[in-house]
């Protein structure tokens, strides 16, 4: 990401793409298939069309792949619709990060840049890295909120 961005810079002076990310994670019981999408506008609608056309990065990264990268939206082929309607967004580029959580739950770390080719080998070490943390976060708080409603005996 050196160089590519002027402006943007890191707490080390690297200079960084404009960003949103979204943590996208299926939940049995909520909203279409267990998805429940986000809050801000831009990320919610790109979640919203993964739902509707079942087809994009994050579902291949929770179903089938660890990472998933969508260099171009623009060019993309493996998820027409999707790519189409993310291009039309303002998505220029995205990966798709699998969590590991417990159980049957399945999770996903997004993130957005509106420019094409925004991530490189960094971003994506940094990406699988940021996905772990997420990812024992996740099952740490669905263990806290087990034990919290498992009744307690005398």
């Amino acid at each position: 990401m050196r160089g590519r961005y002027p402006g943007r810079r890191d707490r080390f002076g690297h200079a960084t793409p404009p960003l949103t990310r979204r943590l996208f994670v299926r939940q049995p019981g909520r909203g279409p298939d267990g998805l429940r999408p986000g809050y801000f506008s831009l990320v919610a609608e790109v979640d919203r069309a993964q739902i509707e056309f079942e087809q994009g990065p994050c579902l291949d990264a929770l179903y089938e792949r660890h990472t998933v990268a969508l260099p171009d939206t623009a060019g993309e082929v493996r998820w027409p619709r999707f790519a189409a309607r993310a291009a039309a967004l303002g998505i220029g580029s995205m990966p798709s990060f699998q969590l590991y959580v417990l159980g049957d739950d399945l999770g996903a770390l997004n993130l957005y840049a509106r420019v094409p080719r925004a991530f490189d080998a960094d971003s994506e070490r940094v990406g699988r890295l940021l996905a772990a943390h997420a990812g024992v976060a996740m099952a740490t708080a669905q263990q806290v909120s087990q034990l919290k409603h498992t009744p307690r005996h005398p």
